[in-house]
């Protein structure tokens, strides 16, 4: 079972709900076993949850194996799933 970190942004601007949509994704994929990221700890992969398009959360200092990817609207969460199959398959 891959290990997913959840990092959220600071929540200065979000444009939705970035933690009811994130615990909704997080019961939706039982598959992946889900943790709030620590910054001390080793991931497969990082969902990085932006409240808005800046995206100025920092994240270079995680570790996570098979790499990251940035949401920053409910839509986005659409392609998570696919994200980290396409970085696991590679």
């Amino acid at each position: 079972m891959l290990k997913v970190g959840i990092k959220f942004c600071g929540g200065c601007n979000p444009f939705y709900e970035r933690g009811v949509v994130a615990k909704k994704y997080i019961a939706d994929h039982p598959e992946y076993e889900f943790e709030f990221v620590r910054d001390e700890n080793d991931y497969d992969f990082i969902i990085i949850v932006c409240g808005c398009m800046c995206r100025c959360v920092t994240y270079d200092h995680l570790k996570s194996k098979y790499g990251f990817v940035l949401v920053s609207s409910e839509k986005d969460f659409d392609y998570v799933k696919e994200k980290i199959e396409e970085a696991v398959n590679k």
